[in-house]
């Protein structure tokens, strides 16, 4: 759909401002997935059309991700970025991350679309690029971990998975440009690059 490329493209965009970033990264097109498991089905169903633009294009090299928006009892605001077979454990990680209120749940999709522009089941650490300090989220903007959200008072406090930042710095994983109808492939020395211009509060965590 239109409406689908045009946010991606406007990811990409973006991204191709980042420095440091390659451009332009692989892109996939797809029929939307709204789980990891379609995700991998759809790569594995259609690898090998070989024609660089669906996901047989793909070549089955790259990790499948997942993130998970939260939000604590305090209104702090967490993304959690972790691959795919990562089994997380929401009671054991809010005390890890450091949420308040002693406990935290996943943060409904208005507040998602206020904070990230991104609709469930194309949830990425991508849309990062649209928590800025101005962003609404949390209570008064205020991020998780104590209410302090980012370096520079972004609402969103970012996890990662522990797993995933282990991972050889070129090792590649799959995030969705904010559709999920598409896929980009980036190494994971280049989600540092990226997390690093965003300015954002990152936590290196085990999830479970």
């Amino acid at each position: 759909p239109a409406e689908e490329w045009a946010v991606c493209d406007d990811t990409l965009q973006r991204l191709g401002r980042v420095e440091a970033l390659p451009c332009p990264l692989p892109l996939f097109c797809h029929q939307p997935v709204h789980t990891v498991a379609d995700w991998e089905d759809t790569f594995r169903g259609e690898r090998g059309s070989g024609d660089g633009n669906g996901p047989g294009g793909a070549g089955g090299a790259g990790a499948f991700t997942k993130c998970l928006f939260l939000k604590d009892k305090k209104g702090g605001l967490f993304l959690v970025v972790a691959l795919g077979a990562t089994p997380v454990e929401l009671k054991a990680l809010a005390k890890r991350m450091g949420a308040r209120g002693g406990g935290v749940r996943f943060a409904d999709e208005e507040l998602l679309l206020a904070t990230l522009k991104v609709r469930r089941g194309a949830v990425t650490p991508l849309a990062l690029m649209h928590d800025t300090p101005s962003t609404p989220g949390g209570e008064g903007g205020k991020g998780g971990a104590g209410g302090e959200g980012g370096s520079s008072g972004h609402a969103v406090t970012v996890v990662v998975d522990e797993a995933l930042a282990g991972l050889d710095p070129s090792s590649p994983l799959l995030f969705h440009p904010l559709s999920n109808y598409y896929t980009v492939r980036m190494e994971r020395r280049h989600l540092d690059v990226f997390l690093e211009h965003t300015a954002h509060r990152v936590l290196t965590l085990p999830l479970s």
